[in-house]
């Protein structure tokens, strides 16, 4: 089992999630979206909380478009969780933040290339080019606090509404020896790998609450994530 944190990380009141227009689209999202995505839609729009872990088949393809007949259009409908945080969960945000120990920082954009370059420009001059952006964990880390730091104090008509995905989440604390694992868990306060559980990831990122979101809940009904064939 794998794990993924999710954290809207803006501080404006008008985020709506999903990408239907209009005022329905800050309360619900498309059916076809799984279950697990209404509840964290909930939870994060009634401020029950703004940090998400999901568990569970993480790894499995969701629907990030709806269903459709043709068969190209079709196999096109499904993809990662990440590809769905971005595209749908939070594709009127302004910049999906992604990051894992082996790709390192990058923007989500789903399949839009008008929108990567427009959150690839805003993130560059924050941060400099993007063969420089740090891929180790304590950089890393400290890099996205430092941009949603610079955000909060920007003048309001400046701020950016951000999303944080951290893939591969349990990755962040690898096991090593003791000195390793000090060092470590004095920067990132979590447990080794594999030992990650919410209180933890609430205490990590700094932003109590965190709700565990399960995205193996729903099974393979259109509703839920699909099991990957290929």
């Amino acid at each position: 089992m794998t794990n993924q944190v999710a954290q809207p990380a803006s501080q404006t009141s008008a985020n709506g999630l999903g990408t239907a227009p209009g005022p329905a689209a800050a309360s619900s999202l498309p059916e076809w979206c799984p279950a697990w995505a209404e509840r964290l839609g909930d939870a994060y729009l009634s401020g029950t909380s703004c940090v998400f872990l999901l568990h569970g088949n993480v790894r499995d393809l969701v629907p990030v478009a709806a269903p459709a007949a043709d068969a190209r259009a079709a196999a096109d409908a499904w993809g990662t969780v990440p590809d769905f945080l971005a595209r749908e969960m939070f594709g009127r945000w302004d910049v999906v933040l992604g990051y894992d120990v082996g790709k390192g920082l990058r923007p989500l954009a789903g399949a839009d290339p008008a929108r990567l370059r427009t959150m690839a420009q805003w993130l560059t001059e924050r941060m400099g080019n993007a063969a420089n952006w740090p891929r180790d964990p304590d950089q890393a880390i400290a890099a996205i606090d430092g941009l949603l730091e610079r955000n909060l104090i920007d003048p309001p008509e400046q701020r950016k509404r951000i999303a944080v995905v951290l893939d591969y989440a349990q990755y962040l604390t690898p096991a090593g020896d003791a000195a390793a694992g000090a060092r470590v868990e004095s920067c990132h306060r979590l447990p080794q790998a594999g030992r990650i559980d919410a209180a933890d990831l609430g205490q990590f990122v700094q932003c109590p609450p965190l709700l565990e979101v399960a995205a193996a809940e729903e099974g393979s009904d259109g509703r839920g994530p699909g099991r990957r064939t290929t």
